[in-house]
């Protein structure tokens, strides 16, 4: 994956210890050590870890997290395939998710290895994602739970946040849900396939992260958030996954 900046934007100095990338809307973010080597070399040509280690170079303490968190405010964008131009993607589904793949697998027409997807009806179990980032295979969970779709963290591992970072983040705001993530997966809900419009709408979502290479965010759609509610994803400071890239 290899970082841009938003079309049309420029860095700037915008006071003490702040940096400003574009202007409508301004996008501020703090002058961090290797902030601003990262978004000079952010060309489209520089893979994201070769600016975390240059980030690094000029004193960044993690340059893959400083890089990740421009990406997930973003200060950095993925560069764009041609129109139409979506990674080879293999789907792993269950059968109550088997509509939702089936119709993946038709829009996006490019089957290959390059992106595993794991569709589940109900949280998936957490040691069968883990297993994929182990085994060093780009993955992204779809989620169909009460109502909702959630979509992500698209991961590749090593280089960027995994599910076990979003289970860290999501623990800052409910302490309880550490002892709940280590329990998921064990039983299906019950309850029928999702809903068409729920359906079409997650395909949709997934096929827009995939095009656009959206690492560190996770998308929720359903009822009430039909265009889509985004959530930063960031490394995780105790998370194994940034031990993969060493």
């Amino acid at each position: 994956m290899h970082p841009v900046l938003p079309p049309g934007a420029t860095v700037l100095r915008c006071g003490p210890g702040q940096l400003q990338v574009g202007t409508t809307p301004p996008l501020r973010v703090p002058d961090l050590p290797g902030t601003a080597q990262i978004l000079r070399h952010a060309d489209g040509a520089t893979s994201a870890l070769a600016l975390a280690e240059i980030a690094e170079r000029d004193g960044a303490r993690n340059g893959r997290r400083l890089v990740s968190s421009l990406l997930s405010r973003g200060a950095l964008v993925p560069s764009v395939p041609g129109e139409g131009s979506f990674p080879g993607i293999t789907i792993a589904y269950e059968p109550l998710t088997a509509r939702f793949a089936t119709t993946l697998e038709t829009a996006a027409s490019s089957p290959g290895d390059d992106v595993t997807i794991l569709a589940s009806f109900g949280e998936p179990r957490r040691s069968a994602i883990r297993d994929l980032g182990e085994r060093g295979l780009t993955h992204l969970p779809v989620v169909f739970i009460q109502g909702c779709a959630r979509i992500g963290p698209l991961t590749h591992p090593g280089s960027s946040p995994c599910l076990d970072c979003y289970d860290a983040d999501r623990s800052r705001t409910d302490p309880a849900w550490r002892v709940v993530a280590v329990q998921l997966g064990a039983g299906r809900p019950a309850g029928g396939p999702p809903p068409r419009a729920l359906m079409l709408s997650a395909v949709g979502h997934t096929l827009e992260l995939l095009r656009l290479d959206r690492i560190g965010t996770v998308v929720t759609v359903g009822q009430g958030c039909e265009a889509g509610v985004s959530e930063p994803v960031g490394w995780d400071d105790a998370c194994p996954c940034q031990l993969l890239a060493a």
